[in-house]
Order: C-alpha cells, then structure tokens, then sequence
C-alpha cells in the first residue's frame, strides 16, 4: 500500500512512543519502506490530541497537506487497515480539489 501513497506524490510518516531501537526492530521484521519516528515523550501526541477517551494512546491517521493543515483524522484500534483506505480515499479528494483549482485558475 506505501506505493499507493508514493504515487499520489505523498510521504508516509508512523510516530509511536517506543523508542529508536524498538522502531529500528520493528521496521526491519515488517520490512517497511517508511520513516518511524521516535516520540518518547509523546511531545507530538500531545500537539496532536492522539490519546483515547480513556487517556490511553490511541492509534490515529493524519492527512495533513503541503501548508501544513490537517485535512483529515481517522481513529480506529479495531480496524487497522481502515486507516489506509480512509486516508487513499482523502489523498483522492485532495488530488481532484487541486486539479479543479489548477483549471480554475488557467
């Protein structure tokens, strides 16, 4: 599914709170082609509002675009792969809003 993204010219970015060599681990047994960064202090959870109701971390997708804005926030524990075909499906919307924009202004 990482091509999918690649394709529609976007970068895949997993933060979680485990440390550096547990990422290292993880990434190199689920041989995934995208960054993992380290939040062991949960500094970007917190900016993000990434925790449950109950308090606990919460397994959240981000779409956020190339100004920086926040397009779209899938949460689900129960359904992992959800978050993939909510956040394609977002990255489909963002591609066509910008291609009318394109023909708006031409």
């Amino acid at each position: 599914m990482y091509k999918e993204f690649q394709r529609r010219g976007a970068d895949v970015i997993g933060i979680s709170g485990d440390d550096v060599e547990t990422h290292r681990r993880f990434a190199e047994e689920h041989d995934l082609p995208f960054t993992l960064l380290s939040d062991v202090g949960d500094k970007v959870r917190d900016m993000y509002g990434a925790w449950s109701i109950v308090g606990t971390p919460d397994r959240m997708t981000f779409l956020i675009d190339r100004q920086g804005i926040v397009r779209m926030v899938f949460s689900s524990n129960i359904q992992p792969k959800k978050h993939i075909s909510e956040a394609l499906k977002e990255l489909e919307a963002m591609m066509a809003e910008g291609t009318a924009r394109l023909a708006q202004s031409s």
